[in-house]
């Protein structure tokens, strides 16, 4: 690998705010991973985290096939909702068997781990924006969830 192509890696790392990079092409593969200092959560070999950049735009609902327009309202009446920023499958907890990552009525911090999702084969943990507590948890462990439904009430 040339050193043009593994600055231009870096660039993309930082403009998308990822801390791990790996690319596989055939047999050739590069794994980038930017050290920030110790981490409180050690994942699992399977399932690595990705930092996902933060959207503080307006975006209206989007109803997915299980929830309806009203759902969505109604839910936002009881408090705040996490939303999926993407397409992908939803975990409650790092692995099988393992404690999931928040219960309903527990009280959570901004920028503690709510769930991962599993999106073309890499794992990217979901924060909360806030601080608060699980009201209600919308989706399924281990269930497809689509981009923007609500995953999560906290209050």
């Amino acid at each position: 690998m040339d050193l043009k192509k593994a600055e231009e890696m870096i660039k993309l790392m930082r403009s998308y705010g990822l801390s791990e990079l790996e690319i596989k092409n055939g047999e050739d593969s590069i794994r980038m991973v930017q050290n920030s200092g110790p981490m409180a959560y050690q994942p699992s070999p399977m399932m690595q985290p990705v930092s996902i950049p933060s959207f503080h735009g307006s975006v209206a609902p989007v109803a997915s096939s299980q929830e309806t327009v009203e759902s969505v309202s109604e839910k936002k009446n009881r408090g705040a909702l996490i939303h999926s920023p993407f397409v992908g499958t939803f975990y409650r907890s790092s692995g099988p068997g393992e404690t999931p990552f928040v219960e309903v009525g527990k009280r959570v911090k901004k920028g503690q781990t709510l769930c991962i999702i599993e999106a073309m084969k890499l794992m990217n943990e979901i924060e909360a924006d806030r601080d608060g507590v699980i009201r209600e948890i919308l989706a399924e462990n281990e269930a497809p969830v689509e981009f923007d439904q609500a995953l999560f009430v906290i209050e």
